[in-house]
């Protein structure tokens, strides 16, 4: 027959617990040895769950007159219960002391490590620090001057600068001396220096932007297109348009992953305002109105996902316009590149049509099929 004490310490409840469990369930609640169905009914409402370490924890202190349990005949006395009750306050005290320094030990451990860290650190930003500002004794002589001046320094004419700095350039071991040995202040002054594919939009718009072009050493290494057909495509367009100065764009069709695609490559063109339709969405004609009053190019992608209503009410507020370069992309051109291609030549045929500036405003409408 177990006592309250021996369930307090199989449950990992504390004695006083028991008892008044027992006493609520009508099974006594007096100290000593508990009945047989008592102790079913606790195991059974009591699993083997949390530490006594843990109950001990939320216990609240005892209060200062603590009532102390009465002995019973046939049952353990006062004595004992008092004994198996300190001793077992005690336990549950000295493992919360050990806890509490085994983890005062790992803390100390811890902030060890950290500051031999950070005196580590100091050590590598301060060699850092040295290796980025050389001290007066490792400066050279030229430090500071301008390549100019220092061909000048040579006794070189300011009109042949160019030339005594191509010959130099012409020797493999000038030229890799004179590589590795100079040092630039400012690297933007090789932005216009740019790897460029041999495609002819690429290379046309580099042309465009003022790239120095040299020979992209593969196509993905390219700095217009990376490697992408719709990128190479997009960009040829969009110098096409900036150069007519037609950068609202409206575009009507097209799939959501060609919508999402052209959004991510617009993006990187801050100058252009790109209007998408989607092509299977009912448009009112005040909408489309007001589409087209925004708008310098409006594209009527009809390879792609293209109800006639919506197409239809876009033609015409454009050919009521007067003055938006109205482009159809042609059936079987559902890719961005055809797109962008078509749209790029439709703005180059109104170039030399009639230029926007030069139209009248009957002329400057142009429907390209």
């Amino acid at each position: 027959m177990a006592s309250h004490l021996s369930l307090a310490e199989e449950t990992g409840r504390s004695p006083d617990y028991v008892l008044s469990w027992l006493k609520r369930h009508g099974y006594g609640g007096k100290p000593g040895a508990v009945t047989s169905a008592a102790e079913q009914r606790f195991r059974k409402d009591h699993p083997v769950g949390p530490s006594p370490f843990d109950e001990l924890a939320r216990l609240p202190p005892p209060p200062p007159e603590h009532t102390r349990l009465k002995a019973v005949e046939h049952k353990p006395s006062r004595a004992q219960l008092d004994v198996g009750q300190e001793n077992y306050y005690k336990k549950r005290h000295d493992d919360l002391v050990a806890a509490m320094r085994s983890r005062e030990t790992e803390a100390a451990a811890a902030r060890t490590a950290l500051t031999a860290a950070e005196a580590r650190l100091a050590q590598l930003e301060a060699r850092l620090a040295e290796q980025k500002a050389p001290s007066a004794a490792r400066r050279g002589p030229s430090e500071g001057r301008t390549l100019r001046q220092a061909l000048e320094g040579r006794g070189v004419a300011a009109d042949d600068l160019v030339e005594a700095l191509a010959d130099l350039l012409s020797e493999p071991e000038a030229a890799a001396a004179l590589l590795d040995g100079a040092r630039l202040a400012d690297e933007g002054l090789l932005a216009r220096l740019a790897p460029i594919c041999p495609s002819a939009p690429c290379q046309e718009v580099a042309r465009s932007r003022g790239l120095v072009r040299r020979p992209a050493a593969a196509v993905a290494l390219c700095a217009i297109c990376h490697g992408s057909d719709n990128r190479r495509g997009f960009a040829l367009m969009l110098e096409r348009l900036r150069a007519e100065r037609r950068l609202r764009l409206v575009v009507v069709g097209g799939s959501d992953d060609t919508h999402a695609e052209l959004s991510t490559l617009a993006a990187e063109a801050p100058d252009l305002r790109l209007t998408l339709v989607a092509g299977d969405l009912k448009t009112s004609r005040q909408q489309a109105k007001s589409r087209v009053s925004s708008a310098d190019v409006v594209v009527i992608w009809a390879g792609s996902i293209l109800d006639h209503a919506v197409s239809d009410v876009f033609k015409e507020e454009a050919d009521a316009s007067g003055r938006v370069l109205r482009v159809m992309v042609p059936d079987g051109s559902r890719g961005i590149a055809r797109m962008a291609q078509t749209v790029a030549e439709a703005t180059a045929r109104a170039r030399v049509v009639a230029p926007p500036a030069q139209a009248s405003k009957r002329t400057d409408r142009k429907v390209l099929r």
